[in-house]
């Protein structure tokens, strides 16, 4: 009679891929076959662990994400209440009126209300890593040091992603996916303070956005999936994060080069300077150039070619020289 301890034992060692085959291995091949209970129950518990352990990530990454948004909704709330506290205690009683207002009033605060979000969001994940439960922010999410080459690679992977993204938008008319939020973006950067719209859009946005996507998303896919799927996921998730089709393609594109180049540095900064000088040479040239500029499809043609073949020249040299990139362990709990 077959030792059926010793042949769950010996399954159980099989490497999970590999778990079914072994149950049915030991079932063909046994006088006395391993029952089927034994085979589901195995099968059942290691499936289990791994649905939890992937439902626990995914819980991990909702949270994340939802953060920024509370912050924003917070602020345009509170902004809005103050502003409709305001008009009624001055005596505007028509409800359309103080409506119109308010709406007006947001949309020439939005820079500064995302701005202060974005602060939050700082503040709140780096709070967090404060805890010796955890490793600190700087260590977390890689707040490395650069070397000079890396550095000037950064420079370059964030002046012409830009432009690659803007060669996308004019080829393919992204701008004309989704009219309502082509035009909030143009009133975000067009119709506001230039230097207000650079400090927040153009550096403060782009700071907490790296800090929640190549950073705390980065960091949690990182420990569950090889480094290429890492990049690839947190590209896609950070695409449908902005919630419309125009900025759609050129926030994938943006995402995978900023986490090639984070993995291949090994350092977050690089990711921040990229993020930076997209967004500002986005406002910049938003606000120098004539609103009724149309580029012919050759010329956004050239654009998406040139940019596309200094990035790939820039990203394969980063390749070439890459740090080591590892998973970084949470901290051993101190005793008590």
């Amino acid at each position: 009679m077959p030792d059926y301890q010793y042949i769950f034992k010996q399954t159980v060692m099989i490497h999970l891929k590999n778990e079914l085959t072994v149950c049915i291995f030991y079932y063909l091949w046994n006088e006395n076959p391993i029952p089927n209970k034994l085979c589901v129950i195995f099968i059942w518990g290691k499936r289990k662990e791994i649905y939890m352990k992937y439902l626990k990530l995914l819980f991990k990454l909702i949270l994340v994400l939802i953060i920024p948004y509370l912050f924003q909704i917070l602020g345009f709330a509170i902004y809005g209440i103050s502003e409709g506290t305001k008009l009624a205690l001055n005596g505007t009683e028509d409800p359309d009126m103080i409506a119109e207002t308010i709406a007006g009033k947001i949309a020439s605060a939005t820079p500064t209300i995302i701005m202060c979000a974005a602060i939050m969001v700082i503040i709140v994940f780096t709070l967090v890593h404060t805890s010796k439960k955890r490793n600190s922010i700087k260590t977390a999410y890689r707040f490395n040091k650069m070397s000079s080459p890396h550095l000037l690679y950064s420079i370059i992977l964030g002046c012409f992603v830009c432009f690659l993204s803007i060669g996308f938008s004019g080829l393919f008319s992204l701008g004309t996916l989704d009219p309502q939020a082509t035009e909030m973006l143009n009133n975000l950067v067009m119709n506001n303070s230039i230097w207000v719209t650079l400090l927040s859009v153009g550096i403060i946005v782009p700071i907490s956005e790296e800090i929640v996507f190549r950073g705390s998303v980065f960091k949690n896919l990182s420990e569950h999936f090889d480094i290429k799927w890492v990049i690839v996921i947190q590209a896609v998730i950070f695409s449908v994060y902005h919630f419309n089709l125009v900025q759609a393609l050129p926030t994938l594109v943006i995402g995978l080069v900023i986490g090639f180049t984070v993995y291949y540095t090994n350092s977050i900064l690089s990711g921040i300077i990229i993020h930076i000088l997209n967004n500002s040479i986005a406002i910049i040239l938003s606000n120098v150039l004539p609103e009724d500029l149309v580029l012919l499809p050759v010329h956004n043609i050239m654009t998406i070619i040139i940019a596309g073949i200094i990035l790939i020249v820039t990203l394969t040299k980063l390749n070439k020289s890459k740090v080591e990139f590892q998973t970084i362990e949470q901290p051993l709990l101190e005793a008590v």
